[in-house]
């Protein structure tokens, strides 16, 4: 027999529903700052999976850091411009 879990009803969300920067906020790695964050993608030219193994974190922990703080996506999405630039 399963356990029953005690869930909020009110605190659910529906599939495919996405989360709120605040609640993205509260689930992100604080070991590290925008900053940091940023600092690896210029670094590893704003490929994300690149700059998550230079910080030793996953991919996502980089999108979450994306998702709350505006600097970390603008940052990622400048340094894309720059690479497909560059490559044409």
């Amino acid at each position: 027999m399963q356990p029953k879990l005690n869930i909020d009803p009110k605190r659910r969300k529906k599939v495919g529903q996405s989360l709120t920067a605040k609640e993205i906020d509260g689930r992100i790695d604080q070991r590290y700052t925008p900053e940091q964050v940023i600092e690896a993608l210029k670094k590893m030219r704003g490929m994300v999976y690149l700059a998550a193994d230079e910080l030793q974190c996953t991919p996502m922990c980089i999108y979450n850091y994306a998702k709350a703080y505006p600097e970390v996506q603008e940052a990622i999405d400048t340094l894309k411009g720059k690479r497909l630039d560059g490559a044409e």
